[in-house]
């Protein structure tokens, strides 16, 4: 699993650490709430194969393999904070 630590401190930065406000909301721990969007990004991931076994025009599958690979990068840097959410938090 190829995990991005540059790209998770700059969207902390950028974004902030939403996973406690979110947990609060969902009443589970912020771990879990990195495991769900990991969960979101896989569901993505298997939409966008899907898509892309249809057989799309050439310019929509180039933008769907690109979308697929940021979807993994996403999702392998969320199951990253979700094991090591302390080091995460001090990025």
């Amino acid at each position: 699993m190829k995990v991005n630590k540059q790209l998770i401190k700059e969207r902390k930065a950028l974004y902030g650490d939403n996973f406690e406000c979110i947990a609060k909301k969902w009443a589970v721990e912020p771990e879990t709430v990195c495991k769900m969007m990991a969960n979101m990004k896989q569901c993505r991931i298997d939409a966008i194969d899907k898509k892309l076994k249809s057989f799309p025009p050439p310019d929509v599958a180039l933008k769907l393999m690109a979308a697929k690979e940021d979807s993994v990068e996403d999702m392998n840097n969320y199951l990253w904070i979700a094991k090591n959410y302390e080091e995460y938090k001090g990025l």
